[in-house]
């Protein structure tokens, strides 16, 4: 028997009741103040950006809320959009000497907003408005104005300066980018026609796609967000898909993701995918309402549609009682970050939740094939070096196990009992362990093909626990769970 196992069978029932330790969960939940509201994350999570009344700012878990300057108001096309380092940002700024509006640039390096050319005359004191920045910062998207008459989407290229109008098929109408791919290649927003009624299109290298729903064949609603491939493009439903939200792609066409159940005439969009398009965000509100007064989902393909703050609770979130996640706008590339506008009374509030300390590449095996769930487990760096247990159960995650503050989101039950008795043992490698320098490992649970029919339809959730060994055999951390379940 290895000294971990022996560990973890000698301190394991003292970890279940210990009181937490001063150590910090990597986890977390962070809410700013109302009126801040959170547009867009960096690649990893760590930076988000967002909009208020003072302007645009930038915000860090270590360093808060930096505010950056640029034009404040909040809407739809003016929001902080941010590159996937976290040093380029697009937003708007007002020139001090023209006083005109614009599209414009924040680098750490210049420390200033620059405005970016236009495609045509100002409307009144406006020249562009801001959608999105490419991944690799060198490509920001938008609406430029066309003097007062029209305004169409454009594209501003960093290698030459210069912003393309990207036009509209719509005889009198506009059109608008609000969204674009790693590196810019592929950008998505909406064409609007002579009566104000909105198409999601697609500019693959300047050549518009306008998208239509694969069930009706009718019009699907604005394009808001796309994954770093250009795969994938999610948006806001229209009538022709019974105003869901929707994913499409080339392949499948649009694919409707579902509504959320209680809601009251609803009306739902898609606002943010991952970096591989696996998870996807969004809204569903009633017909009428702002879309920060709505219910905010996560959607997966194994999970289909779910409340967000329900969901988020679940998995060993803590969020803060009377906050309902209404409308999330920006996941991390792998999804384990989302950040948005929490609703706490009648008021938005910008949010970031990370639910990064346990992460799987895959939430589904199939009997007919088999495979294996790969997963990370990420703790606070303070914790290197320290015993982690992978613990499971096909109970569930509610109520869980409360340790002191720390509750780890799962249900005692036989399958818990076995992974705790043998951490290591088959399915599961990796279960028990000591985490790197980095306050890292890794686990693999793997099943073959043709497991017992009668495992079929299993839900099974892992979390992990992390004790002070060597030390004192404290409780020092608990994970998010996750889940696999087991299909044909």
């Amino acid at each position: 028997m290895g000294r971990a196992t022996r560990c973890a069978r000698a301190l394991a029932p003292l970890a279940l009741v210990a009181l937490a330790s001063s150590h910090a969960a990597q986890n977390s939940f962070s809410k700013l103040a109302v009126g801040q509201r959170i547009s867009d994350l960096s690649a990893d999570g760590s930076v988000a950006v967002g909009t208020s009344g003072f302007g645009h700012f930038r915000w860090s878990e270590a360093g808060g809320i930096v505010f950056l300057g640029g034009y404040g108001p909040e809407g739809a096309a003016n929001r902080a959009k941010i590159s996937r380092d976290g040093t380029r940002v697009c937003g708007g700024s007002v020139d001090p000497t023209s006083g005109q509006y614009a599209l414009s640039l924040y680098t750490d390096a210049s420390g200033a907003w620059t405005q970016l050319a236009g495609i045509g005359a100002p409307c009144l004191a406006e020249v562009s408005s801001g959608g999105a920045i490419s991944g690799d910062g060198t490509s920001i998207v938008g609406r430029g104005w066309l003097g007062c008459a029209s305004a169409h989407a454009l594209q501003w290229h960093a290698s030459t300066s210069t912003s393309t109008d990207l036009g509209s098929s719509s005889s009198g109408g506009g059109s608008f980018a609000s969204g674009t791919n790693l590196d810019g290649s592929v950008v998505v927003g909406w064409e609007e026609d002579a009566l104000g009624s909105r198409q999601g299109a697609v500019w693959v290298n300047g050549v518009q796609t306008l998208l239509t729903d694969a069930a009706s064949g009718l019009p699907l609603g604005e394009a808001r967000d796309v994954s770093d491939d250009g795969t994938w493009v999610v948006g806001v439903g229209a009538i022709g898909n019974g105003y869901q939200a929707w994913r499409w792609s080339v392949a499948t066409g649009g694919q409707s993701l579902g509504m959320l159940p209680g809601v009251f005439d609803p009306r739902g969009g898609a606002t943010a995918i991952s970096a591989d398009g696996r998870i996807i965000v969004g809204f569903v509100h009633p017909d009428g309402t702002p879309e920060v007064f709505a219910e905010g989902f996560l959607w997966r393909e194994d999970l289909g549609m779910v409340g967000l703050t329900n969901w988020a609770i679940a998995m060993g979130q803590a969020v803060p009682a009377a906050t309902l996640l209404s409308l999330p706008r920006a996941l991390s590339d792998d999804g384990s970050v989302i950040a948005g506008v929490a609703r706490v009374g009648g008021g938005g509030a910008g949010f970031v939740m990370r639910m990064d300390e346990l992460v799987a590449d895959r939430w589904t095996i199939s009997r007919s094939g088999g495979g294996a769930q790969s997963l990370a487990l990420r703790s606070a760096p303070a914790n290197a070096g320290k015993l982690y247990v992978l613990l499971g159960s096909l109970s569930g995650t509610i109520p869980g196990v409360s340790a002191g503050s720390l509750v780890l989101p799962l249900v005692p039950d036989a399958y818990f009992a076995a992974r705790l008795n043998a951490p290591n043992a088959p399915p599961m490698s990796g279960g028990l362990g000591f985490l790197d320098a980095s306050a890292r490992a890794s686990a693999t649970l793997t099943l073959p093909a043709g497991f017992d029919a009668s495992l079929l339809g299993l839900v099974a959730h892992q979390a992990y626990a992390v004790l002070d060994v060597p030390g004192s055999g404290a409780l020092l951390d608990v994970s998010n769970a996750v889940s696999l379940t087991l299909v044909p």
